[in-house]
């Protein structure tokens, strides 16, 4: 490999300064991405929580009310509504017009 000398600074210098570059580059991208993880998880525990108090106050409460009452999205009610259920925590009782969500005590 033929080493050419630009202002005092080699070519593979520059290739390694750059490459370093992006080696900080991508250990920083994937440091905030565990990071947000983590915090994600927080708030969907926190999300789930605030559900099942809306939940124990008023059972017939539409994905809707659920979502315009906390100012998330109605997919994000869903998610947590889905994961309360697979935990035991919620039920559906009952059809969809009709029906009702009743949050277990105990589990």
């Amino acid at each position: 490999m033929e080493v050419i000398i630009t202002n005092d600074v080699s070519v593979s210098e520059k290739m390694s300064e750059k490459m370093s570059e992006k080696m900080s580059e991508k250990m920083s991208e994937k440091m905030s991405e565990k990071g947000s993880e983590k915090g994600s998880e927080k708030g969907s525990e926190k999300t789930e929580y605030n559900i099942l108090q809306l939940l124990k106050k008023k059972s017939d409460l539409t994905i809707d009310d659920i979502a315009g009452e906390l100012n998330i999205t109605t997919r994000t009610v869903e998610k947590n509504l889905s994961k309360l259920k697979k935990s035991g925590m919620i039920v559906r009782v009952g059809g969809r017009k009709t029906g009702y969500r009743k949050v277990l005590d105990g589990k």
